[in-house]
C-alpha cells in the first residue's frame, strides 16, 4: 500500500511539473533559470581561468613540474606569504 501511495504522488507531481513546463509562465521561468545559469558560469568560468593565469598553471609547465621535481611549487607560495603578514604579522618572541 506504501509504494502505490509513493507512486501515486509520484505521478501527481510529474504531471503537476508536464502543466507547468508547459505554461508560457513555466516557460518563461525556464528560460530566465537557463539564462541565469549561463551568466553564472561564464563568471565562474572567467575567474577560474584568471587564477590559472595568476598562478602561472598551464598543463604544459605542471606536467614538465611532475616530471623534473616530482611536485609543482609556483613563485606565489612568496606572494602569500607577504600576503598573510600584511594581514596579520607574525608575533615577536622575545
Amino acid at each position: 500500500m506504501k509504494a502505490f501511495f509513493i507512486l501515486l504522488v509520484g505521478i501527481v507531481l510529474g504531471a503537476a511539473a508536464v502543466w507547468f513546463y508547459s505554461t508560457k509562465q513555466g516557460k518563461s521561468v525556464v528560460r530566465a533559470t537557463g539564462e541565469q545559469i549561463e551568466s553564472t558560469t561564464k563568471s565562474a568560468r572567467d575567474t577560474v581561468q584568471e587564477k590559472l593565469r595568476v598562478f602561472d598553471l598551464r598543463p604544459e609547465q605542471v606536467k614538465d613540474d611532475l616530471a623534473r621535481t616530482g611536485q609543482v611549487v609556483r613563485r606565489i607560495d612568496a606572494l602569500l606569504l607577504a600576503a598573510a603578514h600584511r594581514v596579520a604579522p607574525p608575533p615577536a618572541f622575545t
